[in-house]
């Protein structure tokens, strides 16, 4: 997947490399995370790399809160969104935790309006028609987390 996703990625945004050339620093190839002591931050590594693929904005709160929040989802799946996650976000942001799933819904609504269908349907099952529907929150969170828990026991 990580090869997938990187060769993806410098297809589809090729054209605004050329504007910030330091971009590609920010994509780290995530075979290069093969130990256990790089796991944590290989998630994180990854976490970014598909959020970015997607084309969720990093200058978006709702950015910074995915990335905390499907790195809790990815250490228990258990838990409750509502009751738990979003209000652990939320006090380490300083914020309630109705803000932090608006955000996460407006970037993850962002991202689906601008999508590359061809690069969400390799995360996100299409339906009859052939498109990706929008994914809830819920949905968003489980599926990313779930790549990066698949990526991390490949890589073990």
């Amino acid at each position: 997947i990580a090869s997938v996703v990187n060769t993806m990625f410098r297809q589809h945004l090729s054209h605004r490399v050329t504007h910030k050339p330091c971009a590609l620093q920010i994509f780290h190839d995530l075979s290069l995370c093969n130990s256990a002591v790089a796991t944590a931050s290989c998630t994180r590594t990854g976490i970014s790399n598909i959020l970015l693929m997607l084309g969720v904005r990093a200058g978006l709160k709702g950015y910074t809160y995915l990335e905390e929040i499907i790195e809790l989802y990815h250490q228990n799946p258990g838990r409750s969104f509502t009751k738990d996650l979003y209000p652990t976000v939320g006090r380490e942001n300083r914020t309630s935790g109705a803000s932090v799933e608006r955000a996460i819904r407006s970037a993850i609504q962002a991202a689906w309006n601008h999508r590359n269908e061809t690069v969400w349907r390799m995360y996100f099952t299409a339906c009859c028609n052939g498109t990706v529907p929008r994914p809830t929150n819920r949905a968003f969170v489980a599926t990313l987390a779930e790549i990066t828990t698949r990526e991390n026991q490949r890589q073990a």
